[in-house]
């Protein structure tokens, strides 16, 4: 029950109607809100909170007596119980808002507090609040002044900076991929920003004292010198970095911040320039109009969303003239520009992105834009553009998007940072709510960037979504879909050091359009997109110089410039990349060129050649050092060593070592989940334990899909769970990633790589590979692993002999999964080259069975045994391998496959009749063994019938009865059911089951049966009214019948009672039914019912025509098989008549009477049971 609510039945009737719909109002929040992460960490001299949201949401956060309030743009959920717990040193309490979109934190003393985003995430961050020199103790004044006094050279002593001025307090913060450096300023500042190489300057539009007595005196990475250089109305900071690092600056409230990447190269600062260079580079910077970040009035401390509107950026155009240059900017999305003191609009700088060559036209420039008053987005034209959205109708899970145009318009399409761009060299304002709306989950997130001479789009979307293109007259369509992001027609960059207009980079292209200049706010740098027009053209692979980058693309170019000095151009037959200063290239060769395009230089991440270990009794002192090292570690320096621990484990094959290092470092920081190299070692981690969808689930972050390194993991673990086809050709094409590797990791990588060009057949790559792997000094067990894959390669290049050695010597070695499979392997070669039996392969692998149990190849081995039963004929054999195989791998994939193989080989042997050529005794155990194979339907029907005519055959009428039973009680409906059960009533009455018979019958009988077989079922009815001794119900059930049947059986009834002279007429009845003809000839039925005619006769004591008998049919009978027993009955005595005394003796002798069950069973030794009832 909600907090504040009323228990009892009589409180409850006094509660204030307001109260109820205050809390059925709260009730209604809380369902709407969104669960976002919140996360808290104490630093050395501050504390930061970081709520992690799915999407980019705006915030507003108000610092007033104490208390900070963050109000969000969207209502939240949230836990805040950690938050207490771990920033006690600056938090009373934290409570949600009663608006439930809204946090308060309650702080303990007089902290400072801002917020500001980054992504998806909103970070909040408490500190000391800066003192003022008056508020100093005299100790750290005297510590401040020992530097100005010692160094006069210092700017900040030559500058005169007046002790009067306020002092700006500077904290720094160590994180494992950036050194953070906070301007504490106590209220909002325009600054601008300028990086040149390794030196950055950044110059606050205030004077001020900048207090840099912490900075110098903790070593922080990435920063070698730092000085400052205080002016009239201003104050400069010069940090020497590493020549590669990225310098990301933003507005955070009145903090200045500072964040100093990793460098990709050496870690070494450049050495600070002397002050009068700074001061000439600081006057270059200024005559330049460097960007300037700038506050606005406001009291509050307000972060606009992530997802900022059109128009965000203001921007002004260059001459068409002078060439452009590409610099780094400030993001405009942090604050707003406010108006100058002297109430004049303020000139804002753009971030310079159209470049061009100092000789180019002025068309090839972009066009010149107004100057806009502070704080005003630029204008986007009203053009007549029209965006639309709709689900696809061939696939529901496929999100068109359509971007219609009245002009031929460029497009670029490309992943950076996990986020998809789109962009369009032409400008229009977007309804970014009709997109969202038409994304559905697809499209988690869309923002249009502030670009005032184009539209770019920014994307988040489910993972693996992406688009592909396609024109419709001018319209550009998306359609979004679980599928790579890659170009259709791969664009090239040619490299002309010589060129007439000096060292360029090319791109031949026709209808590039103009260049975009945008920031990228998740990474915090600049780059240059430039749309094109030909469809499906952009950027197959990645180029890499000194000082320029091009990313992939599916569309369009991407350029990520490494010097301030770059310019970009776009002429008529493609686009060119210049430098202002020396572009740093060198011609590249025909033969150069096709060696690229068949293999890239690839990009990584792990960087193990320095852990690993030369010999393994080093092992202990490295790992005793970097255990050191973590304990005396403080602060983010502990992370930055655990992760070098886990490094080192993993690099030497300590797996699950480095895997329980990995946690730990994960319950410490848990953000560090992102990190791609984290992700990277996990993964891995996980792949060489064997935790195959654990290694996947790592590797499936979005900031590795452009990562080569990552491909070759991934496709790693999907050919190590059978996917070997499908991953076969990313591990040729990046395969070489493992040559660097430690050992530990390389030998099993490598076999890996090969098992995958073997199975594509590029032998060349195997063959490369076994060479690379000869080289290291192999254990027994990796020797036999190598011998089993050489011997493949062998067999596959027709080297038979060699390759059967091979697999011999294997099957010789201690590596038992590579002895099983060289067995399997030799087999098979052997078989097909006929120098084995299958009896002998058969033999082999019997004995394998039990030398190896598990895993994929048991179930190959088994379905393979099972199939060379079959094809010997020894049927019971081969379906139960099958079935085994089938049962105790009912999870895989081809299980399906082996259950078919036993139905089709069941089937043909009882549908086709193949079980004939089985004795009948073995054809029905193999039934009865696998008669779970029995198909459903008219198959199954067919296929119970022809065993029960099996069964029959061979006298097994229990067994042939309880087939039949099933199918009448469970199978069968109608007319089939009783022509079954007339099948089962006769096998009842052959095992002379009467009673059971007559049952069923009556169960079985339906109305409108056809002729044949209701005559049947009366004859087997009166058949079972007989051997129950109800004659005259089986004569009632006969009278009328005149088929030869019937009359059979009612001379059977007649005899059975000894009634001769009715036996006698209704024999003779059956004799002419029989179409025997006096003085005809007879065949061996008519011979029958004559004699037995003669008989009744005799017992009758119908002399007369026992003598006309004789008459007509004596000389046929002469002929027969029965012409003795004719002569006994027919004979006279002596004295005439027979007596009847010695009749019975007579008829003894010779008893031969023709029952009607008789019949049946001579016709089932030329037919079946299913033909006798049709």
């Amino acid at each position: 029950m909600a907090e504040g609510s009323v228990t009892g039945r009589k409180r409850r009737q006094w509660v204030p109607w307001a109260l109820v719909v205050g809390f059925l109002a709260l009730q209604t929040t809380a369902a709407w809100a969104e669960p976002v992460r919140v996360r808290a960490a104490l630093h050395d001299d501050f504390g930061r909170v970081v709520f992690s949201w799915s999407s980019p949401v705006s915030h507003k956060s108000v610092l007033r007596n104490g208390r900070l309030t963050v109000r969000f743009g969207r209502p939240i959920e949230a836990s805040f119980g950690r938050v207490a717990r771990s920033l006690g040193k600056y938090i009373a309490s934290v409570t949600p808002g009663d608006d439930g979109q809204s946090v308060v934190f309650d702080l303990k003393g007089d902290f400072d507090a801002y917020s500001y985003d980054s992504g998806r995430a909103v970070i909040v961050e408490f500190a000391d609040k800066s003192p003022s020199a008056a508020d100093k103790p005299e100790a750290e004044k005297k510590a401040e002044a020992k530097p100005e006094t010692a160094a006069p050279s210092d700017p900040e002593a030559a500058s005169g900076a007046s002790p009067d001025l306020p002092v700006v307090r500077v904290r720094s913060g160590r994180h494992p991929d950036y050194t953070r450096i906070v301007f504490d300023w106590p209220s909002k500042v325009a600054y601008s920003f300028k990086q040149v190489g390794g030196v950055a300057t950044v110059t606050f539009e205030r004077a001020a004292r900048i207090d840099l007595g912490r900075v110098r005196s903790r070593r922080l990475p990435y920063i070698g010198g730092v000085r400052t250089q205080t002016g009239s109305d201003s104050v400069t900071v010069t940090l020497s970095v590493p020549a590669t690092s990225k310098v990301r600056h933003f507005l955070a409230g009145q903090k200045v911040v500072l964040d100093i990447r990793r460098p990709s190269g050496s870690e070494k600062a450049v050495p600070l320039p002397p002050p009068a260079a700074e001061g000439e580079a600081t006057k270059a910077a200024k005559a330049e109009s460097a960007p300037k970040t700038s506050p606005t009035a406001e009291d509050t401390r307000e972060t606009p969303s992530a997802a900022a509107k059109p128009g965000a950026k203001t921007a002004e155009a260059a001459s068409p003239a002078a060439p452009q240059v590409l610099k780094p900017a400030a993001e405009e999305t942090a604050a707003k520009p406010a108006p100058s003191g002297s109430g004049q609009p303020t000139k804002l700088t753009p971030v310079r992105s159209a470049l061009s060559s100092p000789g180019s036209q002025a068309a090839a420039a972009p066009s010149p834009q107004g100057i806009l008053s502070p704080g005003t987005p630029p204008p986007l034209p009203p053009t007549p553009t029209t965006v639309t959205a709709n689900a696809s109708s061939d696939d529901v899970n496929v999100v068109t998007l359509r971007f219609d145009w009245d002009e031929p318009v460029g497009a670029a399409v490309f992943r950076r940072a996990g986020f998809l761009w789109v962009a369009f060299d032409r400008p229009t304002a977007i309804d970014i709510d009709q997109l969202r709306q038409a994304g559905g989950n697809i499209i988690k997130g869309i923002e249009q960037m502030g670009v005032p001479q184009a539209t770019v789009l920014r994307m988040a979307t489910l993972a693996g979504i992406n688009p592909r293109l396609r024109r419709d007259g001018l319209a550009w369509l998306l359609d979004f879909r679980k599928q790579p992001i890659e170009a259709v027609t791969s664009i090239t960059v040619k490299a002309q050091p010589e060129s007439p207009v000096g060292a360029r980079l090319f791109l031949p292209l026709p209808e590039p359009g103009a260049p975009i200049g945008v920031t990228d706010p998740e990474v915090g740098d600049n780059f240059v997109i430039v749309p094109v027009i030909p469809l499906g053209h952009g950027m197959g692979l990645e180029y890499i110089y000194p000082q320029v980058r091009f990313l992939p693309t599916s569309q369009g170019i991407v350029i990520l410039p490494r010097n301030d000095d770059i310019r970009v151009r776009t002429l008529r037959q493609g686009i060119e990349i210049s430098s202002s200063a020396e572009l740093l290239i060198s011609e590249v060769t025909a033969e150069d060129e096709a060696n690229r395009r068949r293999m890239k230089s690839l990009t990584r991440i792990l960087s193990l050649d320095r852990w690993k270990l030369k010999n393994i009794n080093a092992f202990r002192g490295r790992k005793y050092k970097l255990l050191a090292a973590i304990s005396q570690a403080k602060g983010n320096q502990r992370q930055a060593a655990r992760l070098d621990l886990v490094r080192f484990f993993f690099a030497n094959g300590f797996y699950a070592e480095a895997l329980a290092i990995l946690k730990e470092v994960t319950r410490a920081r848990a953000e560090i989940e992102q990190d791609p190299e984290f992700r990277m070692l996990r993964g891995g981690t996980h792949y060489m334990l064997g935790r195959l969808p654990e290694a996947y689930s790592d590797f499936n972050l979005e900031a590795l899909n452009v990562n080569d390194e990552a491909v070759f993991w991934r496709a790693i673990v999907r050919a190590a769970a059978g996917d070997m086809t499908n991953a076969a050709p990313d591990l040729a094409r990046t395969g070489k990633i493992v040559q660097p590797y430690p050992k530990a990791l390389k030998t099993p990588l490598g076999m890996m790589v090969i098992r995958s060009a073997l199975e594509i057949g590029d032998l060349k790559q195997a063959r490369h590979f076994l060479e690379i792997l000869r080289l290291d000094k192999l254990t027994p067990a990796e020797k036999n692993q190598f011998y089993f894959e050489e011997g493949r390669l062998m067999e596959l290049a027709g080297d038979f002999d060699d390759a059967v050695s091979n697999w011999e010597k294997v099957i010789k070695g201690y590596h038992r999964p590579s002895r099983a499979k060289a067995t399997v392997a030799r087999m098979e070669l052997l078989l097909k080259l006929n120098r084995m039996t299958p009896k002998e392969a058969i033999q082999d692998l019997e004995k394998l069975r039990f030398a190896w149990r598990g895993d994929e190849f048991e179930f190959t081995m088994l379905r393979r045994l099972g199939t060379l039963y079959l094809e010997e004929g020894l049927y019971r054999q081969g379906l139960d391998r099958l079935r085994k195989a089938a049962t105790h791998y009912r999870t895989h994939e081809e299980a399906i496959q082996v259950t078919q193989q036993m139905s089709d080989t069941f089937a043909d042997l009882y549908l086709n009749d193949a079980a004939d050529t089985l004795a009948p005794v073995t054809a029905i155990a193999l039934y009865d063994e696998f008669k779970e194979l029995t198909p459903a339907g008219v198959q199954g029907d067919e296929m119970i019938r022809k065993i029960a005519d099996r069964l029959v055959g061979v006298d097994l009428l229990d067994q042939a009865a309880t087939l039949l039973n099933s199918q009448v009680r469970f199978r069968l409906q109608g007319l089939e059911k009783a022509r079954v059960g007339t099948q089962l009533a006769l096998v009842y009455i052959l095992d002379r089951k009467y009673q059971e018979a007559l049952q069923v019958l009556d169960e079985t009988a339906v109305p409108d049966m056809p002729d044949p077989l209701r005559i049947q079922q009366r004859h087997l009815r009166a058949k079972g009214l007989l051997g129950t001794d109800n004659r005259e119900q089986a004569l009632a059930v006969l009278k009328g019948d005149k088929t030869l049947d019937g009359e059979l059986l009612l001379s059977e009834v007649y005899w059975t009672a000894r009634n001769w002279n009715n036996a006698a007429q209704s024999l003779q009845r059956l004799i002419r039914l029989s179409q025997a003809k006096p003085g005809g000839a007879l065949d061996a039925k008519q011979a029958s019912h004559v004699l037995n005619y003669a008989i009744a006769l005799t017992l009758s004591g119908n002399e007369r025509a026992l003598s006309r008998v004789r008459g007509d049919y004596g000389a046929a009978m002469e002929k027969s098989s029965l012409k003795d027993a004719f002569k006994l009955i027919t004979t006279p005595t002596p004295l005439g008549l027979t007596d009847p005394s010695q009749v019975s003796i007579r008829v003894k002798e010779v008893e031969n009477f023709q029952t009607f069950m008789a019949a049946y069973r001579e016709r089932l030794k030329n037919q079946s049971l299913s033909d006798l009832v049709p």
